[in-house]
C-alpha cells in the first residue's frame, strides 16, 4: 500500500456484540478488515512497546471513526511487524485467516508513522475498556441480557 492517509481501528455494534475492524485509508481509497478485540489488544501492546524503543517525534495523528459504509476485504489472521529505519515507518502485515485447507492469498504490508502508530494505540486502548462490564466477583464479562455469577451460586 501506498502512503496512508488514516489507519483506523473501530468497532460497529454495541458491547458484547461488537466487530473490531481495521481500516486502511488512501485518498477515497478505504480497505478495511474485520479483526478480533484480542488482536487489537495485542496489537496496541505491540506498538506500546516499538514506540517506548523510539525517540518521540511527532504528536498522535487526529482520531477519526470508521468510513462507512464498511466493505470488509477479509478476516485477519496473523499479524506481523517490523520497524523500517530508512523511512522511519512502523510496517504492520496482515494475513487473511485460513479458514480451510485452501490457501489463501490475502496480505497486506501497510506503512504507518509514528503519529499513526501512537493514535491507534489510544483508540485501541479506548475500545478495549469500553466493552462488558466486569463481574467483581469471578471477573467474567457480564453479557447485556443478564449474568449468573458462578460465584454467587
Amino acid at each position: 500500500m501506498g502512503e496512508l492517509d488514516r489507519f483506523i481501528v473501530g468497532t460497529i455494534g454495541m458491547p458484547g456484540d461488537r466487530t473490531f475492524y481495521l481500516q486502511a485509508v488512501i485518498g477515497r481509497r478505504v480497505v478495511s478488515f474485520r479483526c478480533e478485540k484480542g488482536q487489537v489488544a495485542a496489537l496496541s501492546e505491540a506498538f506500546e512497546r516499538m514506540l517506548r524503543d523510539l525517540p518521540v517525534v511527532e504528536a498522535p495523528a487526529p482520531w477519526s471513526g470508521l468510513e462507512l459504509p464498511l466493505i470488509e476485504e477479509w478476516s485477519v489472521g496473523t499479524i506481523g511487524l517490523a520497524y523500517e529505519p530508512d523511512g522511519d515507518r512502523i510496517i504492520i502485515v496482515l494475513e487473511e485467516l485460513q479458514r480451510t485447507a485452501e490457501p489463501v492469498d490475502g496480505k497486506v504490508n501497510i506503512r504507518l508513522s509514528r503519529g499513526q502508530v501512537m493514535s491507534f494505540v489510544q483508540n485501541g486502548r479506548s475500545l478495549i475498556v469500553a466493552g462488558r462490564p466486569m463481574c467483581a466477583y469471578c471477573g467474567a464479562p457480564i453479557d447485556t441480557d443478564g449474568y449468573n455469577c458462578s460465584c454467587l451460586n
